[in-house]
C-alpha cells in the first residue's frame, strides 16, 4: 500500500514514550547514501542541526540561497547537471517557491527533494505570522503537485520513504517534500563531541551590532527590521515609534523600506531633529511616519 500523500496522517506512538527525534548526521548520511545532494536553501531553526552538520562536515555540498525561489531554481540547475539536489526551507517561505515549482520544475519535469519545516502547525503554539501558512502547508504542496508527508523519526522507516520518494520522482519527474515538525531533528554535535571552531577574532553578537547601528543614527529616521530575532532584539533593546517590525515575509524588509523611502519624500534628509514632518495617518501602524 502506498504512503499517504499529505501530512495529515502520522504514525502514533505510545503516550508514555517521549517523541522520537532524528539525529542530524543520520539524516544527512541517509540522504547522501540515497544519492541526494547538493543542499541549498534558506535557514530555519527547525533544520538548524542539519545545516550545522552540513557546514561542519560537508561545506562543499551546502549553498545558502537568498530566498526560497532562488534555492529551487539552483536545485533545478543542479538536477540538469546530473545531481539529485535537496532544498531546505521554512514553510513561511513556501510562497516564494510557487513560481519555480509550478512553472519550472513542473513544466520541465525537474524533480527536487524538499525539506519543508512546519511552523504554525495546527494544534501547536507558534507566532501569529505562521498560523495561516501552517494550516495550509500540506494542502499547498499538494495543490502544486508536490507529493508530501511528515519526515519519519525512525532511520529505517526514513530509508524506506526516501526510496519511495526517489521512485515517485523518477516516475513522475515531479518534486517530493518531507514536512519537518518542530523538534523532529536532535541538536547537532560535531565529531568527537566538540564543535569545530575557526581561529580568529570573535564575531560581534547580533544584539550588539543592532545597538551600534541605532546609536549611530540620528534620532528620528524610520527603521525597518527584518523578521526573527533581529526584530525581537531591536524591540527588546531599542524600541521606538519609528521602528517597524516586519514579522513574517522573510526577505521582504528591504523592499518594504524601499517603498517607504520612495513614497515618503517628506522624510528624506534623515529625519533629523527639526526636520521631522507631522505624522501621517493610515496603514496598519496608523501614523507610523
Amino acid at each position: 500500500m502506498s504512503a499517504p500523500n499529505t501530512a495529515t496522517t502520522e504514525a502514533t506512538t505510545a503516550t508514555s514514550a517521549p517523541p522520537r527525534v532524528l539525529e542530524a548526521r543520520t539524516l544527512v548520511e541517509l540522504l547522501q547514501e540515497h544519492g541526494h545532494g547538493p543542499f541549498t536553501g534558506v535557514p530555519c531553526s527547525f533544520l538548524g542541526p542539519v545545516i550545522s552538520c552540513l557546514e561542519a562536515e560537508h561545506p562543499q555540498e551546502y549553498v545558502i540561497a537568498a530566498n526560497e525561489g532562488e534555492a529551487v531554481a539552483l536545485a533545478a540547475g543542479a538536477h540538469l547537471a546530473g545531481r539529485r539536489p535537496v532544498v531546505i526551507l521554512q514553510n513561511s517561505g513556501l510562497g516564494n517557491t510557487v513560481n519555480p515549482l509550478t512553472s519550472l520544475c513542473h513544466t520541465l519535469r525537474l524533480p527536487v527533494l524538499l525539506l519543508v519545516t512546519w511552523r504554525g502547525r495546527p494544534g501547536h503554539t507558534d507566532e501569529p505570522q505562521h498560523e495561516l501558512m501552517g494550516r495550509i502547508t500540506p494542502d499547498l504542496l499538494t495543490a502544486m503537485g508536490v507529493r508530501n508527508e511528515v519526515l519519519p523519526a525512525d532511520p529505517a522507516l526514513l530509508a524506506q520513504r526516501l526510496e519511495a520518494a526517489a521512485a515517485h520522482m523518477a516516475a513522475t519527474g515531479l518534486p517530493f517534500a518531507f514536512i519537518v515538525p518542530k523538534g523532529a531533528i536532535a541538536p547537532y554535535g560535531a565529531p568527537g563531541g566538540v564543535r569545530s571552531t575557526v581561529p580568529g577574532p570573535q564575531l560581534m553578537k547580533r544584539a550588539e551590532a543592532i545597538g551600534h547601528i541605532v546609536s549611530a543614527m540620528d534620532p528620528h529616521p524610520l527603521l525597518v527590521a527584518t523578521t526573527g530575532k533581529t526584530a525581537r532584539e531591536l524591540e527588546r533593546d531599542r524600541d521606538r515609534p519609528e521602528n517597524l517590525y516586519v514579522v513574517g515575509s522573510m526577505g521582504c524588509a528591504s523592499s518594504v523600506a524601499l517603498g517607504v523611502a520612495m513614497y515618503a519624500p517628506h522624510r528624506r534628509g534623515g529625519g533629523r531633529a527639526g526636520a521631522r514632518a507631522p505624522p501621517q495617518r493610515g496603514g496598519a501602524r496608523g501614523g507610523w511616519f
